[in-house]
């Protein structure tokens, strides 16, 4: 899917409970909170994805469990948001720009600028908890290796399922954007039909600046450089993981 911000909580635990918990978040208070909180001994993982690409993950997501639903598939209407058949669904690009990414529906609302901010990066400074961040493509490699200390059960067993495609039972098709374009009026009349994957990827490097996403909502960027400077290690770690550290460069 297009989430960003999903981060393990391992607490070294002698009884029968669990030592991992999972959660995701998508404000910052509970991750300051956890930051702030969280004992000696728990390492914090922080799974991180490049925000284009999540962008671009979160559309196509949205896109095909949310707007085009199945009743659109079977009658072709509904309400403006998507038409189409049984193997396919077609949007007025109008639509998915002014009913889908500008609203920031749903998933496409959910960047790093919305937990990344100066306050987290503040308390990671100040509590310095033991953290590591990780690209979001390591996450099966980093469950393993906590499962082996952790879960031994569960090594064995995939931990990784892409969920950003369709829902479970329902049809499969292809997503596609119909062009605005401009008749001699000057109002917008229909155009050419593009897949889905083709128009994002030529709008992937424009969306955010020109429909100013990362604005309003009180999700406002903050300290991007900070997030910027993370990146720069993470990405060019080969293993695509980052500790904290208190020489940390952010």
């Amino acid at each position: 899917s297009g989430k960003t911000g999903g981060y393990v909580q391992v607490t070294k635990n002698t009884n029968t409970m669990s030592t991992k918990t999972a959660m995701t978040t998508q404000h910052k208070p509970p991750f300051i909170n956890l930051i702030q909180n969280a004992p000696r001994q728990s390492l914090i993982v922080y799974m991180h994805r490049d925000d284009n690409d999540r962008l671009v993950s979160a559309i196509k997501y949205v896109v095909l469990n949310t707007v085009c639903k199945p009743k659109f598939m079977e009658d072709g209407d509904g309400d403006g948001d998507g038409s189409g058949d049984s193997s396919r669904c077609i949007i007025n690009e109008s639509h998915l720009i002014d009913l889908v990414i500008k609203p920031k529906k749903n998933e496409i609302g959910a960047g790093s600028n919305a937990i990344l901010t100066c306050s987290v990066y503040d308390a990671i400074k100040d509590n310095l908890p033991r953290m590591v961040f990780v690209h979001y493509k390591q996450a099966e490699k980093m469950q393993k290796v906590l499962a082996k200390y952790h879960c031994p059960d569960l090594v064995d067993k995939p931990f990784r399922e892409n969920i950003g495609g369709h829902f479970e039972g329902r049809p499969k098709f292809d997503a596609f954007v119909r062009l605005a374009k401009k008749n001699k009026s000057g109002n917008n009349s229909e155009s050419e039909i593009v897949v889905l994957d083709k128009w994002l990827e030529a709008k992937r490097d424009l969306l955010e600046i020109v429909y100013q996403l990362k604005k309003g909502d009180g999700n406002a960027a903050t300290c991007m450089g900070k997030t910027r400077s993370m990146e720069d290690d993470l990405f060019s770690c080969e293993d695509e993981i980052l500790q904290i550290t208190r020489d940390t460069s952010f």
